[in-house]
């Protein structure tokens, strides 16, 4: 569009000069008309002073339309700052807000995502923020805040990877176990495999590291399911299975924590048995 506008005002100036060439051809005494090949007699007054009014609009008309485009550029900045700015002011409480999540809902792909990305933001700070006060008896109340933050993103996107983690994650420290299977087994369901990479924001939501973690915690509780069976005999095939996922996403594996094996322990459990190992502090159980 803007070299078409420079063209036009090119093009204007062009068909001015030209009418000012006949204006100033009649003004220097030359005959009024003339004789142009293929066009015929023109009057060179009367055509040079339509050549100059036509060839001025083209020229008002073309650096109008350029001073618009300036304008519009900087009327669209003015919204992203303001945008910007609405994003910074986002917290919890205003995702409790009917009124902003209709206009969330309604809101631009590009601030859509941009509010998405703040709370997502919001998760891990928060998260520690209770687990940095206390290590144990936590309490539904405890995780509100947190709450409010991953309702607001799977009420957008069930599928929400960080969402679904720290819903887990909430359920193993509040001693739910068979709610943190579903929640884990729900960002497993979406997890791409190892390498794998998914594009725009869902790409960091779901990525190997975490993915790993996920396993880690999985294999870690079917240990203690397992360590608690009343026969005496228990059946250790997820813990191998887990700690193989673990392997496969991080190579590495994880090293021992106050509340859970280490992937190295864990297999040796699932392999040999888990005598001989420290048992495993089950937070999502004890």
């Amino acid at each position: 569009m803007e070299p078409l506008l420079y063209s036009g005002a090119a093009l204007g100036g062009l068909i001015a000069l030209v009418g000012l060439v006949l204006l100033a051809r009649r003004v220097r005494g030359h005959k009024a008309e003339i004789d142009l090949g293929g066009i015929g007699r023109i009057a060179t007054t009367h055509h040079g002073v339509a050549l100059v009014f036509v060839g001025a609009a083209m020229v008002w008309q073309s650096y109008a339309a350029l001073g618009q485009r300036d304008e519009l550029r900087a009327t669209v900045e003015r919204l992203k700052r303001s945008e910007e700015m609405l994003v910074a002011f986002v917290t919890p409480s205003l995702m409790r807000d009917p009124g902003f999540r209709s206009y969330f809902a309604a809101a631009s792909p590009e601030l859509h995502e941009a509010i998405v990305r703040r709370a997502m933001g919001m998760l891990n700070p928060e998260f520690h923020a209770v687990t940095d006060r206390r290590q144990s008896a936590f309490a539904e109340d405890d995780f509100a805040t947190l709450r409010t933050i991953v309702d607001f993103l799977l009420a957008d996107d069930p599928h929400n990877g960080s969402a679904l983690y720290y819903k887990g994650e909430v359920s193993r420290l509040l001693k739910k176990p068979f709610v943190m299977r579903e929640y884990f087994g729900l960002y497993l369901a979406q997890a791409p495999e190892p390498g794998g990479r998914i594009p725009g924001v869902r790409g960091l939501q779901y990525f190997d590291e975490r993915t790993a973690w996920v396993h880690q915690l999985l294999a870690n509780d079917y240990l203690c399911e397992a360590l608690q069976t009343a026969t005496g005999k228990p059946d250790l095939k997820m813990v191998l299975a887990e700690a193989e996922s673990v392997r496969k996403y991080h190579r590495d594996g994880f090293a021992a924590s106050e509340t859970m094996l280490s992937t190295e322990a864990l297999e040796k459990a699932a392999l040999k048995g888990p005598a001989g190992l420290p048992r495993p502090r089950c937070a999502a159980r004890n």
